[in-house]
């Protein structure tokens, strides 16, 4: 036999079923001019509705004259004339004739739409469903599956009205081809209620579906994500999702926001179902893609896209979607494709449902009832799923299968191959234990002498560090004594000389002093412009010499302190207390200023550390240092306190105090200050503030290389004008 008689078969068969849909034709009927009678029950109303557009409260009036209004059907189908009448909101107007029988109680009007309405009997609000807005644009639409109103008539002729309010442009070709109307069904209230189960039981179908096909999709989805190989699996994953997505749609229009947009979600997940399944297909029974399936996967949006005016769209993709996987079915029959019979038999299923169901061929919906269609369609939606998740799993036991047989002949093979090894380990366990006994000998050996290396190199970091600091210690040393001989020696130079200056200016001094007494005794023998000459000559002179005393004596105060700089200590280090060499330097320092100035009085005040460590420095330089530092304070408070108002003390500050790393020592004044300009300058030889008679400009310069070169240390300067002034000497414990 032909191998392609199955699929032509296949699609011979499906192409039959389409042009049974093409010829099936709906049925109507037409209720105008009703008397009603229960055996009418449950009775659709669409058709002989009077409608007009706009919106008055009194059209629900039974007394209104509607004899002038349009007739037609409350689908508002696209080409009827009060579809070309609808302004998004409008009312209809339906008469029924009711006899003694049916004026009672015990009946229901159940209505159904996509918007807003409320529902009128001679008269009287007997329900409201969302609500109607002035611009309909803005009505707040009712789901799907609304209550039924209960109503009773009355012997006569009775008014059914309704309030309608729909947007105009809502892409209604996305759910169905009625239009933008309602659907309302007059029917006991046993049978409302009956109906309404119906659809709560068609909901919780639609979760249970959706259930079962998400947690198929997700399962898949991990089972890929663990075997990136078997790409089949997440095609199906995909394809689970589809009908996933279009199961939950459907379930949000019906019971929770009728929107066009859900419908179309429902359009979309049924395409994506039917595209990824025939992906599907294409990968289990074909080893390479065929250029159809390119075909179909460019008409999956465009479909999708296009369903959006038009749900048919979508239903036109499945159909030729099914087409292909019976082609594809029918060639794996053919071909005798493992898993062919099993998808044949679940395709056929789908399809001939698809078409016995969705195109209602030989009236089968009227047939059964709605449960029931319900049920089947959605079980016939399952089979696709459910035998792919079969397929795989009984791929997956075949591989499993296939892989304990491996398994099995690996072990065999293990046992032999262990059997050998474990002669080769014996050997290599002996060979191993004896090299490690070596090399741990070695390592300990090793070990030793990288400790001592350790402690060599430790002790040797130390020494150089000690020797570093040594050196620039000599360095200094060196420095200052080069400096000091050169300091003597031109002091030794300069003293002479300046004696001699200082002498004579004394002399001279006496001398105009005598030549002055001597003038005033020889006044009656002189006239008085001779005089009046040698006295001004003589206040030359005498002038002259102080200047020369004067000249001679800053000479002196800077060979004095030439000597000072030239005078350093032995150079060695010693083990001091810092707050007595402190204390001793403080008393020196003010018992020198005060035989110079004795007209201030200063306040001296010492914080010095309760226990401070013993330091090792060179007594003779910081003791040095620190005269220098507190005179240059207590002239520059005396100066604050000369240009003070009364009340102003003057007060001299020292603190010494014992850190972790270092030693600190703080002299603080509450002077002056010292500029921002001149801060930069403080610490340059023969640079000073002090006028030229008061200061040579050595000490502060002198005091920063002893600290910072001779000792290793810091001098701080901290100064805000009008506040005083604060030197920080930093020195390290050793």
């Amino acid at each position: 036999m032909d191998r392609r008689y199955p699929s032509t078969v296949a699609v011979t068969l499906t192409y039959a079923l389409l042009t049974l849909a093409a010829l099936q034709c709906l049925q109507a009927n037409d209720a105008s001019d009703l008397h009603l009678s229960e055996d009418l029950l449950p009775l659709t109303l669409t058709d002989a509705w009077r409608f007009r557009s706009g919106d008055r409260p009194e059209w629900a009036l039974p007394q209104v004259d509607d004899q002038n209004w349009l007739q037609g059907s409350s689908y508002l189908d696209p080409q009827s004339a009060l579809r070309r009448q609808w302004s998004g909101r409008g009312w209809f107007r339906r008469w029924l004739a009711v006899d003694s029988t049916m004026a009672r109680e015990g009946f229901a009007l159940r209505i159904s739409h996509l918007g807003a309405s409320e529902i009128y009997l001679n008269g009287v609000l007997l329900q409201r469903n969302g609500r109607i807005m002035e611009d309909a644009d803005d009505a707040h639409r009712s789901h799907w599956a609304l209550l039924p109103a209960p109503l009773s008539f009355r012997k006569g002729p009775n008014l059914i009205a309704v309030r309608y309010s729909m947007p105009d442009d809502v892409q209604l070709g996305a759910i169905n081809s009625q239009g933008v109307g309602f659907e309302l069904v007059l029917s006991s209230i046993e049978q409302a209620e009956a109906e309404l189960a119906i659809e709560y039981e068609f909901g919780s179908l639609l979760l249970f579906v959706f259930g079962i096909t998400f947690v198929m999709a997700l399962l898949h989805f991990m089972i890929f994500l663990f075997n990136r190989q078997q790409h089949a699996t997440l095609l199906f994953a995909c394809a689970a999702s589809g009908l996933s997505l279009a199961t939950l749609a459907n379930y949000q229009f019906k019971f929770a926001a009728p929107h066009e947009g859900w419908w179309f979600t429902v359009s979309a997940g049924n395409v994506c179902f039917a595209v990824f399944l025939l992906a599907f297909l294409y990968a289990i029974f074909y080893k390479r893609i065929p250029r159809v399936a390119l075909l179909f996967w460019l008409l999956a949006p465009m479909s999708v896209a296009a369903s959006w005016w038009d749900y048919r769209a979508a239903l036109l993709f499945i159909t030729l979607a099914s087409v292909e996987a019976l082609r594809i079915i029918g060639l794996a029959v053919a071909r005798r494709r493992e898993g062919a019979w099993l998808f044949g038999g679940g395709v056929i299923t789908l399809v001939m449902w698809f078409f016995l169901f969705d195109f209602d061929l030989l009236g089968f919906k009227d047939a059964v009832s709605p449960m029931t269609a319900t049920l089947v369609d959605y079980c016939a939606r399952l089979t696709i799923p459910l035998l792919s998740a079969v397929f795989l799993a009984r791929n997956y036991a075949q591989q499993n299968q296939q892989l304990q047989v491996n398994i099995e002949e690996v072990r065999v093979l293990s046992e032999q191959t262990i059997a050998q090894e474990r002669e080769k380990q014996r050997l290599i366990e002996s060979q191993k234990q004896h090299l490690e006994e070596e090399v741990a000998e070695r390592t300990a050996e090793i070990r030793q002498q990288h400790d001592a290396l350790q402690v060599a190199n430790l002790q040797l970091e130390a020494t150089l560090g000690n020797l570093k600091r040594t050196q620039a210690q000599l360095v200094q040393s060196e420095k200052l004594a080069s400096l000091g001989e050169l300091t003597a020696g031109v002091a030794h130079e300069m003293q002479n000389p300046l004696n001699f200056v200082n002498n004579f200016a004394e002399l001279s001094q006496e001398l105009v002093e005598e030549a002055q007494e001597d003038l005033e005794a020889l006044r009656t023998n002189i006239n008085e412009e001779q005089i009046a000459r040698l006295n001004e000559t003589l206040a030359d002179l005498l002038t002259n010499s102080r200047k020369i005393g004067s000249n001679g004596a800053r000479a002196a105060n800077i060979v004095k302190g030439m000597l000072m700089h030239a005078a350093h200590g032995s150079g060695k280090r010693q083990e001091v207390h810092l707050n007595v060499l402190s204390e001793e330097a403080v008393k020196t320092a003010l018992r020198n200023f005060r035989t110079r100035y004795d007209d201030c009085n200063i306040e001296v005040q010492q914080h010095l550390d309760a226990a401070p460590d013993l330091i090792e420095l060179v007594p003779q330089d910081i003791n040095r240092v620190l005269i220098s530092i507190v005179d240059n304070a207590c002239y520059a408070v005396r100066e604050r306190w000369l240009a003070a108002p009364e009340g102003f003390t003057a007060m001299v500050t020292i603190e010494t105090r014992r850190h972790e790393q270092h030693f600190e020592i703080t002299i603080h004044d509450n002077g002056l200050g010292i500029p921002a300009e001149q801060r930069d300058k403080i610490f340059q030889p023969f640079y000073t503030t002090k006028p030229t008679d008061a200061g040579t400009g050595l000490g502060l310069s002198l005091a920063f290389d002893i600290v910072s070169k001779g000792h290793g240390g810091e001098l701080l300067l901290e100064s805000e004008p009008e506040r005083g002034t604060a030197f920080i000497i930093v020195l390290p414990p050793a």
